[in-house]
């Protein structure tokens, strides 16, 4: 990052005017800042609607018994998608969501969580946990916010502009207590770490490790009480020196078609569904003969959007085969269920997420195009002008004629 307080340092110790430089480093700022580029860009000014991140969690229960007899683990995916943008309390933000599509996560993530951050300097706004809004969940620390919630096996906690580029190490006081944060930096990552102290609660440590570039962060734990329970990390690909040969050489083959028991392979992306990164979650499911209403659920709950249908009567179809789903892409369900059981079916972009309809009821469509309901609307004003004149002339003539 360029300082331009440094510059005008410099300039002073050389006894240069900063008045007479101007030109020069500004020019020197403008290609300084575009030599880095990207790689300093904080997080949330990357962020776009629809870009999805993948996350591997591990969750840690606490142990019952002192010492544990063996260390419990919960391992689940995790999604976290930028939904959309909005403003809240007149404020821009992003609205983040998170929501595992994994059976195994059920008893730790049991519902959807969203966090809404400010677009200009990434602090959390708001939590909503499904539609109900948390208060109380981010709390103000002096200039700071933060997310203090720590819901069991979501992580939610982001660092704002200040944590990202400014600080240090500092602490923040508050009615609730202190947030001391810390950052270490090197030329490829930066670490990053949070440390809550509330009244009546355990401290609650928060570390990331955040790569340059990069829209989400890299690794992250958390650390409750001095108890390690929860650890995540977003799956990368594995460097090329450290795969053995035969595993380079399976790496190199087509991905296996899921396995299911739905007809036939992955078909064609008819609605081109495939680019929408919500719609590349999995789903993991069992069911011996689920109806279209139990699919969308399922489709909701993977890709974290919201699934309807245009009628009752389609949520209601049958499917009239057995379901068994391991990891199943969204849009290639979508897909299936859109043709399934003889079902001539379409899907449809909503501002939440899609609806299923039935294309053989076509939608009604005015046979004129936009240019000729102009024109056609443009001479019947022209002609009801034109008769509004006829008629004052013709009132005036007559009361001129009348004795």
């Amino acid at each position: 990052m360029v300082r331009l307080v440094r510059i005008e340092g410099a300039m002073k110790a050389t006894g240069l005017s900063t008045s007479s430089l101007w030109v020069p480093g500004l020019l020197f700022c403008v290609f300084a800042l575009e030599g880095t580029g990207r790689a300093d860009s904080p997080p949330w000014t990357l962020w776009k609607p629809g870009d999805g991140f993948h996350i591997d969690v591990e969750y840690f229960p606490k142990p019952k018994a002192n010492p544990p007899d063996a260390a419990e683990k919960i391992a689940y995916a995790l999604h976290v998608i930028v939904m959309s943008e909005g403003t809240f309390e007149k404020t821009p933000c992003w609205k983040l969501g998170f929501v595992s599509p994994s059976p195994a996560s059920k008893a730790v993530v049991p519902s959807r969580h969203q966090v809404w951050v400010r677009k200009d300097n990434g602090q959390p706004l708001t939590v909503y946990l499904d539609k109900k809004h948390l208060k109380g969940a981010v709390v103000s620390f002096e200039a700071e916010s933060f997310v203090a919630l720590f819901p069991v096996g979501v992580p939610l906690e982001l660092p704002s502009r200040r944590g990202m580029t400014e600080i240090k190490s500092s602490r923040f006081m508050g009615s609730s207590g202190t947030l001391q944060l810390s950052t270490v930096d090197d030329a490829k990552e930066k670490q990053w770490e949070a440390v809550v102290s509330m009244p009546d609660q355990p401290e609650v440590v928060v570390r990331q490790t955040w790569i340059a570039g990069e829209k989400w962060w890299n690794h992250y734990e958390r650390i409750r009480g001095g108890h390690k329970e929860l650890v995540a990390r977003r799956p990368g690909p594995t460097p090329v020196k450290d795969v053995p040969q035969k595993a380079i050489e399976v790496t190199k083959k087509e991905p296996e078609t899921p396995k299911a028991d739905l007809p036939g392979e992955l078909e064609k992306d008819r609605f081109n569904l495939r680019k929408d990164p919500a719609l590349a979650a999995g789903v993991n499911w069992t069911h011996a003969k689920p109806t279209v209403r139990d699919v969308l659920e399922q489709l909701a709950s993977a890709s974290g959007l919201t699934m309807t249908a245009s009628e009752e009567s389609i949520l209601n179809l049958s499917l009239n085969q057995r379901v068994n789903l391991n990891d199943y892409p969204c849009w290639a369900l979508m897909t299936k269920v859109a043709q399934a059981n003889d079902f001539n079916g379409r899907w449809v972009k909503t501002p939440a997420g899609y609806r299923l309809e039935d294309a053989s009821v076509e939608p009604f469509v005015l046979a004129f195009s936009r240019e000729q309901i102009l024109w056609t609307l443009t001479i019947s004003l022209a002609v009801l002008f034109a008769a509004s004149v006829l008629l004052v002339i013709v009132r005036r003539r007559r009361v001129k004629s009348s004795p």
